[in-house]
């Protein structure tokens, strides 16, 4: 990845990886290979002072809402980076053609598929820490 030099040139600041690290279409149909440079993503979570923004990966899914097939990549990314240095953003402004504006905030959307849950301690993990990120990093009245 082409940030990786400049991220470890400069230990003291504090870099955002933006929309996943990853390329991604305005209008569908999602690439062949949507997941193909996530392993250099995972190896950028080795970076303390990176995080990275988890929007658009609806535009990376081959099939309609509720998205199921990036649950996985996206489990490998929570569990690479952690959930405290994951920030949250529906990218519903460019994901339009992807996703309409309610579907992103909808707090009762279809989980994740049942193998995906299970995957993690207690099944809502990946759910709960969703939340929690966007509930940290956005001011609620």
């Amino acid at each position: 990845m082409a940030g990786t030099a400049l991220i470890d040139r400069h230990p003291d600041a504090r870099f955002i990886i933006d929309h996943l690290g990853i390329l991604q279409p305005r209008v569908p149909p999602a690439p062949p290979e949507p997941w193909r440079e996530l392993p250099k993503v995972l190896e950028l979570a080795k970076r303390d002072n990176a995080v990275i923004k988890v929007s658009g990966a609806c535009t990376l899914s081959k099939q309609p809402y509720p998205f199921e097939d990036i649950w996985d990549p996206l489990a490998r990314v929570f569990d690479a980076w952690g959930f405290e240095r994951c920030l949250w953003g529906t990218d519903w402004t460019r994901a339009f053609a992807v996703v309409n504006y309610a579907q992103p905030w909808n707090p009762s959307a279809p989980r994740p598929p049942q193998r995906q849950r299970a995957r993690h301690a207690d099944g809502r993990r990946l759910r709960q820490g969703l939340r929690l990120v966007a509930e940290a990093r956005i001011a609620f009245p």
